[in-house]
């Protein structure tokens, strides 16, 4: 009996905007698990995700999920394949209240992701289910945005800089939603981050992107314990 493939398989071998190379060794594989990459600013990190997504076009080598290739795939056609998505910057509608972001999207509304069951994982939005986007507090606002995608039903769900623009005792209250959402599914769970702490809290495994490559690979709390490790990549130092 042949064993399943990995959830998703990754050989990025070129992602470019025009003649600068961002992406040059990006290879791994992941099952149904937490796997956060960690980097600079500048590390490749976003255009990543965008290639996984199909938002950036110029990408060379394969991205297999579920063991079919995805690489050149309109998004809309990698969202229906089952990736969710959660972009940089929230990107929620500020005219539309809360329960307005899930009732536009239809029937693609997963069913076993309704709204009102989102609202009970997730009760600090459901107090705010008929507010308007734009007058959300920015942790309101990525909870809506991670909830909105999530609804979709996804069997791997993106997060890109999650915690960004965030004052920590937000970012606690954060995490602690994404804990609720995670450990309610089965969905493997790939998360972008600069905040090493938000990493650590919400992945099994931490790959560590350097200058459009891979350059470690290895579990959370291995990664937590070098300090070294840490102070090379992400300019974390010792003393902090």
């Amino acid at each position: 009996m042949r064993a399943a493939p990995p959830l998703l398989d990754v050989d990025v071998t070129h992602a470019a905007y025009g003649t600068a190379q961002v992406l040059r060794a990006v290879k791994f594989s992941m099952g149904r698990e937490r796997l956060a990459i960690v980097g600079r600013n500048g590390a490749g990190k976003t255009t990543f995700c965008q290639a996984i997504t199909g938002l950036h076009r110029n990408t060379r080598g394969t991205i297999r999920f579920e063991g079919r290739d995805i690489l050149g795939l309109r998004p809309r056609q990698i969202g229906r394949a089952g990736v969710g998505y959660v972009p940089q910057g929230r990107r929620v509608f500020n005219s539309l209240t809360v329960e307005e972001h899930f009732a536009m999207q239809g029937r693609r509304t997963s069913p076993e992701w309704p709204m009102e069951r989102l609202f009970e994982i997730l009760p600090a939005l459901k107090a705010r289910r008929s507010s308007l986007a734009k007058n959300l507090s920015g942790g309101e606002q990525q909870m809506l945005a991670i909830a909105r995608a999530v609804s979709m039903g996804p069997r791997l769900l993106i997060m890109d800089e999650p915690s960004e623009g965030l004052a920590p005792v937000i970012i606690d209250s954060l995490v602690e939603a994404c804990d609720s959402l995670i450990a309610a599914s089965s969905m493997g769970i790939l998360v972008v981050e600069q905040n090493l702490n938000v990493a650590v809290r919400l992945s099994g495994r931490v790959l560590v992107m350097d200058r459009g490559e891979i350059a470690a690979d290895m579990p959370t709390n291995e990664f937590a314990a070098r300090p070294d490790l840490q102070e090379a990549y992400l300019g974390v130092s010792r003393s902090a």
